[in-house]
């Protein structure tokens, strides 16, 4: 080997130890960030997969929601979430139904949310826009966004072009399933309603 080949060798081998040393670093930073933040993506810790677990009852619980489109002539029709969000990621539609269409208990964001003076309020929405705005959005509300609305109107002319939709019902619900004996149940209890007049 010559010195060329050693130095070389030798570069390569300082860039494998500075990438597991920048690993160590890291990967205590994105564990903090996971847990107290959101889960950052792509990612050196990978979510555990858990799925979702029974309670002491051996009930599993999750809130779904159906869409109730009124039309001009007073008929209705009920949808999915998943066929008003097909254009989304399969993986983020729920998602962004919540933030979108869901009320929050919180009520409208505070004015000194991302802290008090200018520069505060100026830096995360500079840098991370789009965290900011899922975050404001998944815990507080103000009711539908005008975006949102436009969007819907667009998404109902889209979905059923020969009809006029004059509103539009995001109807909540608590669905809670039960396993008795290898079978499944459910029961449905509505938890609220969003109304988008269009």
């Amino acid at each position: 080997m010559n010195d060329t080949e050693a130095a070389r060798t030798s570069r390569a081998e300082r860039r494998i130890q500075w990438l597991f040393a920048a690993v160590v670093i890291v990967f205590p930073l994105q564990f903090w960030f996971t847990k107290h933040v959101a889960e950052p993506y792509p990612a050196l810790l990978l979510p555990s997969f858990e799925g979702a677990g029974l309670d002491a009852a051996g009930r599993y619980a999750t809130e779904l929601a159906d869409v109730v489109v009124t039309f001009s002539d007073g008929q209705s029709r009920t949808i999915g979430l998943r066929r008003l969000f097909a254009e989304a990621p399969s993986s983020q539609f729920e998602a962004m139904s919540r933030i979108g269409l869901h009320p929050k208990a919180g009520g409208p964001p505070p004015t000194n949310l991302w802290g008090r003076t200018a520069l505060e309020k100026a830096i995360p929405p500079r840098l991370v826009p789009g965290f900011v705005l899922r975050k404001t959005r998944l815990y507080y509300w103000a009711g539908v966004d005008p975006a949102t609305v436009d969007w819907m109107r667009g998404r109902m002319k889209e979905l059923f072009p020969e009809r006029t939709a004059v509103r539009v019902d995001v109807v909540w619900y608590m669905q809670v399933y039960t396993w008795q004996d290898g079978r499944r149940s459910g029961e449905r209890t509505p938890v609220d309603t969003v109304v988008v007049p269009l």
